[in-house]
């Protein structure tokens, strides 16, 4: 598809393929609406018995989206109660059914700490892995010179932490934040797999607990869920990364770096977790 269309021009080439789609529309789906989303265009349509979301997929290989990773993904979770149902995988676009469910409002821990282990627990074939500290010089790679100095001290505090040991690799989500998370009153849906791969457990957490500002009680809830509870000191570095890495992303994405003062000011100054600011 060629990425130079732009909106409903490149859903119209999508909805033209409906006779791919599984199961097959009874017939070619109309745009009912366009749906909220800041990385993709994300668009609501129907068939007139059954809808579904359409996600116009941009180029994001520089901030780690491997579309053939999310792919094999997809059908490694196919079936489980946290899965979306995939109707259409295409090069640029992924067709799935309409969930009929809402974003929850506030972090549930136990729930969510359920939900990491579900994850954390699934089989998948995909071999690709996220190394946090690699993904973040990979960030800073990717700004354009010359890189704010505030930025260079948070980057130098951060990689001044004590290391701590790493977890075994497994699936994880690498943003599972809640406008990626539906309730539909009997499970949790994930969406958005673009990010997942192999990875660290610890920094999938971190996400969620960094963006949040998940305090020590939340923590110990969520973990005890989890069924790891002695994962607390990996979290607390890996908030830290996670915390500068979604300032990064953000900076390549249109945001000043003003808007995160704060936060770097914390990650120069103490090197502890604290709100990340960036919701």
């Amino acid at each position: 598809m060629d990425q130079t269309l732009q909106g409903t021009a490149r859903l119209d080439l999508i909805l033209d393929r409906w006779p791919e789609w599984q199961p097959q529309p009874a017939v070619k789906p109309t745009l009912v609406k366009k749906l909220a989303g800041f990385s993709n265009a994300n668009y609501l349509v129907s068939d007139g018995a059954r809808r579904y979301v359409v996600r116009v997929n941009r180029n994001a290989t520089h901030l780690g989206v491997d579309r053939s990773v999310e792919h094999l993904i997809l059908n490694d979770i196919a079936g489980t109660s946290f899965s979306p149902r995939i109707v259409f995988v295409g090069e640029d676009a992924l067709v799935t059914a309409h969930i009929d469910g809402i974003h929850p409002v506030t972090v549930d821990p136990g729930a969510m700490g359920r939900l990491f282990s579900a994850i954390h627990s699934t089989p998948t074939s995909v071999t690709r892995r996220l190394d946090p500290d690699v993904h973040l010089a990979t960030y800073f790679d990717n700004l354009p010179a010359p890189v704010d100095p505030h930025l260079i001290s948070a980057l130098h505090a951060v990689r001044s932490a004590p290391p701590v040991e790493t977890g075994e690799p497994c699936l994880c989500h690498n943003d599972l934040l809640m406008e990626n998370v539906l309730d539909t009153g009997n499970a949790l849906v994930v969406i958005d797999w673009e990010y997942a791969c192999l990875g660290e457990p610890a920094f999938d957490i971190a996400a969620l607990a960094e963006t949040y500002n998940l305090d020590e009680t939340q923590t110990t809830a969520l973990l005890s869920a989890y069924g790891h509870p002695g994962l607390a000191p990996r979290l607390a570095h890996f908030r830290n990364i996670f915390a500068l890495i979604n300032v990064l992303w953000w900076l390549q994405n249109g945001r000043d770096i003003e808007d995160f003062s704060e936060v770097l000011d914390k990650l120069c100054a103490t090197g502890t977790p604290g709100s990340s600011q960036l919701q």
